[in-house]
């Protein structure tokens, strides 16, 4: 990205997206589906990669923690993403901000190829110049980064485009 060019970096859950339920009620399910308890103030997982917030908030063991986020995901993707809006006047100040040739990019913790396909389906692809996320919870850390969740190294991503 140009230095001289204004970067807006915009985030995704509880700020261009609203996720109404999606994580909240999902976590819920995937630790129902595989026996686990369903922890008090689910909100706290809004945000943290679901990996942590697993290891943080709740008592699934280590070696089964790969099975809650598989199960997580896949409902994600379809029942979660149902629940999921883009807040009110964002895709209008996403256009305001196009046409004052402000340069937009997404940070997320989310893994970026849920982060991409998320940005298509609600048909915001063309107003952002990149989208940087985590790698996935599983995979190992993309090329070059330390880690899978390193919000600077994510932030550091999408600045460079």
């Amino acid at each position: 990205m140009n230095p001289q060019t204004p970067v807006v970096l915009w985030d995704l859950d509880g700020t261009v997206l609203d996720p109404a339920g999606a994580i909240t009620e999902g976590i819920a399910d995937a630790l129902w589906t595989c026996g686990f308890p369903v922890p008090e103030n689910l909100d706290r997982f809004v945000g943290p990669p679901i990996g942590e917030s697993l290891r943080h908030f709740t008592e699934v063991p280590e070696d089964q923690i790969s099975q809650v986020v598989s199960v997580y995901r896949a409902g994600y993707l379809t029942e979660g993403l149902q629940r999921t809006r883009v807040y009110p006047g964002i895709e209008r100040e996403l256009g305001r901000l196009q046409g004052l040739g402000v340069r937009q990019a997404v940070a997320t913790q989310k893994p970026e190829r849920i982060a991409v396909q998320v940005v298509e389906r609600f048909g915001l692809a063309d107003y952002f110049e990149t989208v940087s996320g985590a790698a996935d919870d599983l995979a190992q850390p993309k090329e070059g980064r330390t880690s899978m969740h390193d919000k600077p190294e994510i932030i550091g991503e999408a600045c460079v485009g």
